[in-house]
């Protein structure tokens, strides 16, 4: 998550970011959502820091490119657990980019 929020912020160039953060990453850490805002802004350099303006925590259900997430993912998961190996074929490769 960490290095998703660091890249985009880079890429965009954009001043001011909201962050949105699915409610369910939140149970990475322990539940509490301050937590989670201060786990990410420690993690990321300070020139990132200063562009994030807020960082809020919503379901997924209600943010369509989190819901793409979630079918990206599932479909990540699926294909390696070898559940729903045609699964994969939802992810368009040109659109998606490495994250290190």
């Amino acid at each position: 998550m960490v290095k998703l929020v660091n890249l985009a912020v880079r890429k965009s160039n954009f001043l001011d970011v909201e962050v949105v953060i699915d409610r369910a990453d939140r149970r990475l850490l322990d539940g509490n959502f301050e937590n989670c805002d201060n786990y990410l802004k420690k993690r990321v350099n300070t020139k990132t820091i200063q562009r994030i303006k807020h960082v809020t925590h919503v379901n997924s259900e209600y943010v369509n490119a989190m819901q793409m997430s979630d079918l990206i993912s599932g479909a990540i998961k699926e294909y390696f657990t070898k559940r729903n190996i045609d699964l994969k074929k939802v992810i368009n490769k040109r659109l998606l980019v490495k994250i290190f």
